[in-house]
């Protein structure tokens, strides 16, 4: 049973899942934030699968169904699992390799089912490099873009969390040393 705590998380998670809908950079959306966030702070792991997923897919339904859904969802899995074990974790540097490490994927795996199934570039690996050499410059507005969104989902959760139920956050950001 959810909780008011999971409540709010999951009301995060919605809206930032919304933001999607509005203009905004190419790739600077919050698709690894919500994974992340939602894995970390959503404390059953299934719940936090239904609740992205379900996010994830309402807004596709608005934006248009893809050829390449299975990619972008296997990624936001590996967000969401990713962002799980960070959830008793503390500090930067936990929150920083995971948000590099699901971008990447995210990249990687992403583009890589672009160059499969949409027939834009030859089935060949100078294929293949020329799909992820497009892509670079959208890489960097993503990692961009995911780091932004995951100290704010985080930042708000936390400033949330400690206003609203008056207590010590679980995840707190301290000086990695």
């Amino acid at each position: 049973m959810l909780n008011r705590r999971s409540i709010a998380v999951a009301l995060i998670v919605l809206a930032a899942a919304a933001c999607r809908l509005v203009p905004h950079v190419p790739n600077v959306t919050p698709i690894i934030a919500v994974g992340v966030f939602g894995g970390a702070y959503l404390r059953n792991t299934f719940w936090a699968f239904v609740v992205v997923f379900v996010s994830m897919f309402v807004s596709d339904l608005v934006l248009g169904l893809h050829s390449t859904m299975f990619f972008v969802y296997t990624s936001l899995f590996l967000a969401i699992f990713a962002g799980s074990i960070v959830k008793d974790k503390s500090g930067f540097l936990p929150l920083l390799t995971v948000t590099c490490a699901s971008s990447t994927v995210f990249f990687v795996w992403t583009n890589f089912g672009v160059w499969l199934v949409e027939g834009l570039y030859p089935k060949t690996l100078s294929g293949l490099l020329l799909c992820y050499g497009a892509a670079i410059p959208f890489y960097v507005t993503q990692l961009i873009g995911d780091a932004f969104f995951i100290s704010l989902l985080f930042a708000v959760f936390l400033v949330f969390e400690k206003l609203y139920f008056l207590q010590q956050p679980r995840y707190v950001m301290r000086n990695a040393s």
